[in-house]
């Protein structure tokens, strides 16, 4: 998780028990991506779980010291330990620079200011209702020019591909997007 080349404190070191659940992002994130590496712009995570995905955004992507990461997950159950790993994760090394909210995203996306990020990963919930509430809430957020990306696209037991192609279908205008990248994730940019 740590950059190399990056000397760290003692005890500064990323902890992770789960599995690695960042796959898509770190695959294909520096293409998908690539445009904000190293420009002051705001970035929202909607499924936080651990916070690798993250990590590896605010190593990768949102490299620019006046970048911002915004982290929203409904850590419940068995999940919440991963929230206070999460924390600690980010928190030691970024903690000027990222804001992590413990909420159910389908009430918190309405909530927040429309126009507001430059790129927004879609990771949290996999259900067909659960995602393309997620899409639909997330796409007023995001920037002009700004990509969403969905994680699990090709899974075929969740829902997300369903989701993503219900909501693409609905834009009332189909200029509105341009696909970026499609395989396992899928991305489009609001145009």
């Amino acid at each position: 998780g740590i950059r190399s080349g990056q000397i760290l404190p003692e005890g500064l070191m990323p902890t992770f028990t789960g599995p690695d659940m960042s796959a898509g992002i770190k695959s294909v994130g520096k293409h998908v991506f690539a445009d904000l590496i190293d420009k002051p712009v705001r970035f929202l995570e909607v499924g936080v779980y651990e916070g690798r995905s993250a990590l590896w955004l605010l190593e990768n992507i949102l490299t620019h010291p006046l970048s911002r990461y915004s982290g929203v997950d409904n850590w419940k159950g068995d999940h919440l330990a991963a929230k206070v790993r999460a924390v600690d994760n980010l928190s030691e090394l970024y903690w000027k620079r990222i804001t992590i909210t413990h909420e159910d995203s389908k009430t918190l996306l309405p909530q927040l200011s429309p126009d507001t990020f430059d790129g927004i990963h879609i990771d949290g919930c996999h259900s067909y209702g659960g995602a393309h509430e997620d899409i639909r809430n997330a796409w007023p957020l995001l920037k002009s020019g700004g990509v969403i990306l969905c994680d699990d696209y090709l899974r075929e037991d969740y829902g997300v591909a369903k989701a993503v192609h219900e909501f693409l279908a609905g834009l009332t205008v189909v200029k509105d997007y341009r696909i970026t990248y499609c395989d396992y994730s899928i991305a489009w940019r609001k145009t």
